[in-house]
């Protein structure tokens, strides 16, 4: 019994430890997915960190508040604040960043909108711009390669063309209808009642 009572300790530990370990896990996604994915993806130095607790419904959160300097903005959704201050719950998954004392304090941000703020994920975008982003990233980055694998920029692309086709088949009924009008004010005779 004894012994029965220790393996089962044993298998309970092992299962919390698991979980907890496997709590943040992020599934693996390509660059593209990440881009498309987030309301915001920026270029931005690192100037300074603050750790708040906030208070939401009774329960205080711990935030870390990174005050930044944007780069360049290669993506931002509507919800995007460009306030400089991005913001991480470092006990939900968030990014813990320090500043570099050797000034290596440019990085590539790729994040979320909640609450009227910008938020990173430990699942999204936080890699220094030198050691971190390659080439490549920073080539389709600057090119806006991303915007164009992304579904809803495809979703806008198919609504510009839809809305391209109305606005052309107006015209041509606006045309039509005065080339109507011109045609009978000169031959009334071809009318028929």
């Amino acid at each position: 019994m004894k012994r029965f009572f220790i393996v089962f300790c044993i298998i309970i530990v092992v299962s919390i430890y698991r979980t907890t370990v496997y709590a943040c896990k992020c599934v693996n996604t390509s660059a593209a997915d990440v881009y498309c994915s987030s309301d915001f993806v920026i270029h931005a130095q690192l100037l300074e960190i603050t750790h708040l607790n906030e208070t939401l419904k009774k329960l205080t959160i711990q935030l870390t508040k990174y005050k930044v300097k944007i780069s360049k903005i290669f993506k931002k959704s509507a919800k995007f604040v460009d306030d400089g201050f991005l913001y991480s719950a470092p006990t939900s998954c968030g990014v813990q960043l320090n500043i570099s004392k050797n000034g290596a304090n440019d990085y590539l941000f790729a994040g979320y909108v909640a609450q009227k703020r910008s938020f990173l994920h430990g699942c999204s975008w936080a890699k220094n711009w030198a050691t971190e982003v390659d080439n490549s990233l920073k080539d389709s980055l600057e090119k806006g390669k991303f915007d164009e694998r992304c579904p809803d920029r495809q979703i806008q692309r198919e609504n510009e063309h839809v809305n391209n086709l109305q606005r052309q088949i107006r015209l041509n009924q606006s045309l039509a209808a005065a080339n109507f009008t011109s045609a009978t004010k000169k031959s009334p005779k071809f009318l028929l009642f």
